[in-house]
C-alpha cells in the first residue's frame, strides 16, 4: 500500500521523482503519485481520492508552478482540499525559492514547510515520516470488491483480525497485484503488470538485424521487480555478495544465468513462492511500459539520461537502483546500470505471432537485456538484444524476478 500520497504538477517531475525515490530507499515505504495522466476527469477524482483515502500522510510539492494558480480548478489545490476533508496530515515541500500564496501558509502553517534543499529541513521531515509510518497503527486498505470502502467497512470487521500468518504466506498469483516480498527484512518490491498483446522487437533505421523482425506477442499478466535485484537482496538469501561495485543497494553483478538459477531456488525455498527470471518477452513488454506504454526509444523517455545509468553519466560503475526516473509501469533501471538476464536461449526471431512465448528450445547463449554502465546509448534502447554463456559473470551483469 502506498502509505504517502505526493501531489505535484507534472513540470516539476524532474525534481520531485529524485525526492520521492531517496524517500522509498530511506524509509522502505511506496509513495502513491500521478505517473501517467488521467484522461477522464471522473476518472482522475476517484482515483486521487482512493490514493489519499489509503494515505497517512500527504506531501504538497509546491514550486513557481504554484504561483498564480486558479484555487478553484487547479487540482493540486483540490487533493489538498480532500486531503484537509480527510484528515490527513499534510506537509508542504519547497522544490524552488518561489515562496507559496499566503492562503497556503494561512491554512497549514509556514513550520509544515520543508525546504527540499536544506539537508536539516529534509533530514527531519525525513526522521517525522519514519516516526509517522512505523508507529503501532494498522493500515486499513480498499476492499477488493471494487466498491471503493475500506476493508472494514464492507466487512464490519479490520483486516487486522484476519490471521498475519495467512497474510504473510497468501499465494500470489498472477491476478494479486503489486506487493512487497520480504527477506530477513530486506525488501523487493514486485510490480503487476497486466497481461496484452505488443509488437515485439524493431525495424527503425537504428535497429540491428537481431532485433528483427517485428513481431506480435501476446502475454498473460505477471508480475516483474520493481528494481534490479540488490545486493542486500542476494545476501540475505545467498550469505555473500559476489558484486564488484560493493553498494547495499546498488545491483548484484558479477552473477552468471547459472548463479541466479541457484539464487532464485534458496530463494523459492525461502518463500514457498515461484520467482523465476523473466521471459525475453516479459521483460521488453514490461520496459515498454505495458499497457501504459507511450512509445519510448528507452524504458521511460527519449531522453536516456532521465531513465539510465550508461557510459556518459555512470562513472564507470553501477549506482544505487530507483535513482532515474521510472518507466509508465513505475519499473526503474529497466535501461543501463546492468544487463538483466532472461530466461531464454538466445535466438532469432520469428515473423509469426505468438503467445507467452519462451525463446529457443536449445542454444550456447542465454539472453540479456536493457544496457549497462558501460554502454553506449544504443544498446539501452528498448528493443536492443544481448547474450551471453551461462557461466559468464561480469560487472555488467545482473537480473531483476519474476512471478
Amino acid at each position: 500500500m502506498e502509505q504517502i500520497f505526493i501531489s505535484y504538477k507534472r513540470i516539476d517531475k524532474d525534481k520531485v521523482f529524485p525526492i520521492v525515490a531517496r524517500i522509498e530507499k530511506e524509509l522502505g515505504c511506496k509513495c502513491w503519485m500521478d505517473l501517467d495522466g488521467i484522461k477522464s476527469s471522473a476518472q482522475f477524482a476517484s482515483v486521487i481520492c482512493r490514493a489519499i483515502d489509503a494515505a497517512e500522510v500527504v506531501l504538497f510539492m509546491h514550486s513557481s508552478a504554484h504561483l498564480n494558480i486558479d484555487f478553484e480548478t487547479d487540482w493540486t489545490v483540490k487533493e489538498l482540499n480532500y486531503a484537509q476533508i480527510k484528515k490527513k496530515r499534510v506537509i508542504l515541500v519547497k522544490l524552488d525559492t518561489s515562496q507559496l500564496d499566503n492562503i497556503f501558509l494561512l491554512e497549514y502553517g509556514s513550520k509544515n514547510n520543508i525546504d527540499s534543499f536544506d539537508p536539516d529541513q529534509f533530514k527531519k521531515l525525513l526522521t517525522d515520516l519514519r516516526s509517522w509510518l512505523t508507529r503501532d497503527y494498522v493500515f486499513e486498505p480498499l476492499c477488493p470488491c471494487g466498491s471503493g470502502k475500506l476493508f472494514k467497512d464492507c466487512h464490519g470487521k479490520s483486516l487486522s483480525s484476519v490471521s498475519k500468518v495467512a497474510a504473510d504466506n497468501k499465494p500470489q498469483t498472477q491476478d494479486s497485484g503489486d506487493f512487497v516480498l520480504n527477506v530477513k527484512g530486506v525488501e523487493y518490491p514486485m510490480v503487476f503488470v497486466e497481461g496484452g498483446t505488443f509488437k515485439m522487437g524493431s525495424d527503425d533505421s537504428e535497429a540491428y538485424s537481431w532485433e528483427k523482425p517485428v513481431h506480435q506477442v501476446t502475454l498473460n499478466s505477471y508480475c516483474i521487480g520493481k528494481y534490479e535485484v540488490t545486493q542486500e537482496l542476494w545476501e540475505a538469501v545467498m550469505g555473500s555478495n559476489p558484486s564488484h561495485f560493493k553498494g547495499a543497494r546498488r545491483p548484484v553483478e558479477q552473477v552468471s544465468w547459472d548463479d541466479c538459477q541457484v539464487f532464485i531456488r534458496k530463494l523459492n525455498s525461502l518463500t514457498g513462492k515461484n520467482f523465476k527470471l523473466p521471459t525475453e518477452a516479459q521483460w521488453e513488454y514490461a520496459a515498454r511500459g505495458g499497457k501504459k506504454s507511450k512509445g519510448y526509444k528507452y524504458s521511460g523517455s527519449n531522453t536516456i539520461g532521465d531513465v539510465a545509468w550508461y557510459t556518459d553519466n555512470s562513472g564507470k560503475k553501477t549506482h544505487d537502483v530507483g535513482t532515474k526516473i521510472p518507466n509508465e509501469l513505475g519499473l526503474y533501471d529497466m535501461a543501463g546500470n546492468v544487463w538483466e538476464w532472461c530466461s531464454d536461449w538466445y535466438g532469432d526471431y520469428s515473423s509469426s505471432s505468438q503467445t507467452n512465448p519462451s525463446g529457443s528450445s536449445s542454444g550456447s547463449y542465454r539472453v540479456s537485456r536493457g544496457g549497462c554502465w558501460n554502454c553506449v546509448p544504443g544498446s539501452c534502447r528498448l528493443s536492443d538484444r544481448s547474450s551471453y554463456s551461462p557461466d559468464d559473470s561480469f560487472d555488467i551483469l545482473g537480473f531483476r524476478l519474476c512471478l
